[in-house]
């Protein structure tokens, strides 16, 4: 880690800072220029995904679902944040990207929200599934009509190339000053319930920290 980087800092990145790589680079292959929106991207992991696609040149939007969250997403990067993804959103995000849609939607909750993806996802966009919590039913024609890819991702399955390539990625960011993690709260590791129902509850902004006393 680079010397302007703190223990809590450097703790906060590890699996998140990894994850956000695969699914940016390896999996949607973004490119500069193109549309991002980022699902619940005021937690911890959706900050850094909202840095790095900032940083390479693309025109970042959020969701975020508190004002505290919202300002988190704007100082990092996002030109634009939205509370849940509705009809009315919708709207707005395709006005937006020019009637066209995101390029690159990065999900973090497929089962509440691939179906609203697929609507406002632009033509032969990539939908990148982070995370889940469930089944959906959705009309797979959303994705015919549009060419889109719907693209699940573990970082379990990272090749060892791919892995090094990586970690000297997230080092740079670092350097650059591209990624500046944002740290949330510090518990002791026998709060860690504590921490769980923070997470729960949806309170949590930033990577929450565990620490031994």
């Amino acid at each position: 880690m680079p010397e302007s980087i703190s223990y809590q800092e450097g703790a906060s990145l590890g699996i998140p800072a990894l994850t956000v790589y695969r699914a940016l680079f390896h999996r949607a292959k973004i490119k500069p220029g193109e549309n991002v929106l980022i699902h619940g991207a005021s937690g911890g992991v959706g900050l850094l995904t909202v840095q790095m696609a900032k940083g390479i040149g693309a025109t970042v939007i959020g969701t975020a679902s508190t004002e505290q969250g919202k300002s988190l997403v704007k100082a990092s990067g996002a030109e634009y944040v939205f509370n849940h993804i509705t009809e009315d959103t919708i709207s707005k995000i395709t006005a937006l990207t020019n009637d066209k849609g995101p390029d690159v939607i990065i999900e973090f909750l497929a089962n509440i929200n691939l179906e609203n993806d697929l609507k406002m996802i632009a033509p032969y966009g990539r939908i990148v599934v982070v995370g889940n919590r469930g089944n959906i039913e959705f009309n797979p024609r959303l994705a015919m009509i549009k060419e889109a890819d719907i693209l699940g991702m573990a970082i379990l399955n990272v090749h060892p190339d791919e892995y090094k390539e990586s970690l000297y990625a997230v080092s740079a960011f670092l350097q650059s000053g591209i990624l500046h993690p944002e740290v949330g709260e510090e518990f002791s590791l026998a709060d860690a319930a504590k921490a769980h129902k923070q997470i729960i509850s949806k309170k949590a902004h930033g990577k929450m920290i565990l620490s031994i006393d």
